[in-house]
């Protein structure tokens, strides 16, 4: 009965970092699509919409550099983890920053690819999401990195706010090219309209 509590509380304490991670990640998203606060020019080429799209990646270029560098430097500093894998196993204390560097590829690889859609099917002016939604992933991985030892719960919102400003991004993508191609695909099927002839 004991174990189930705990686990009830330790699920409940991850469940609140995630719902305060969706929220606050809910609402920058929709700041950045209404007040555009980087005020991206309507006429944006593509060009400038790329500098934008690397300058944001350089922020997650930054984390992953620094948990590869993490790793390395603990290889270089512990005896027995300093012939890597290829010769003994990781050692315990090896397996935490193993852990956040997998977590943080994972979540670099799905930023970069939905972040280089956006600036390929939204107009300019929500273009200002991008910056925003790359600070909410450098503030993420801090927490979930500074939270990564204490458990699930210190962890859960520094996940939420690198995981879901990417989701939402993705859900309005998708929302919005499934129903402009709805719309297309209407027009194409409905019957030509007859002028009406009035005597």
């Amino acid at each position: 009965m004991k174990m189930v509590l705990t686990l009830a509380k330790k699920q409940a304490s991850v469940l609140r970092g995630i719902g305060l991670g969706l929220l606050i990640s809910f609402f920058l998203v929709l700041y950045g699509i209404i007040f555009n606060p980087f005020s991206g020019p309507e006429l944006e080429t593509f060009d400038e919409k790329l500098v934008v799209f690397g300058r944001c990646l350089l922020i997650l270029l930054f984390v992953l550099i620094l948990s590869i560098a993490r790793i390395a430097r603990y290889r270089f500093f512990s005896s027995e983890d300093i012939d890597s894998t290829a010769v003994a196993a990781p050692s315990s204390s090896l397996l935490c920053p193993q852990s956040i560097l997998q977590n943080t590829l994972e979540q670099t690889v799905l930023a970069r690819i939905v972040y280089f859609l956006w600036i390929l099917m939204t107009p300019s002016a929500w273009l200002s999401v991008l910056p925003l939604s790359a600070g909410c992933f450098l503030v993420g991985r801090i927490l979930f990195i500074a939270g990564f030892r204490k458990g699930a719960a210190s962890r859960a919102i520094g996940f939420a706010l690198t995981f879901y400003p990417t989701v939402i991004l993705f859900l309005l993508l998708s929302s919005v090219h499934y129903v402009l191609y709805a719309e297309v695909l209407l027009k194409a099927v409905s019957p030509p309209r007859q002028n009406s002839i009035c005597w």
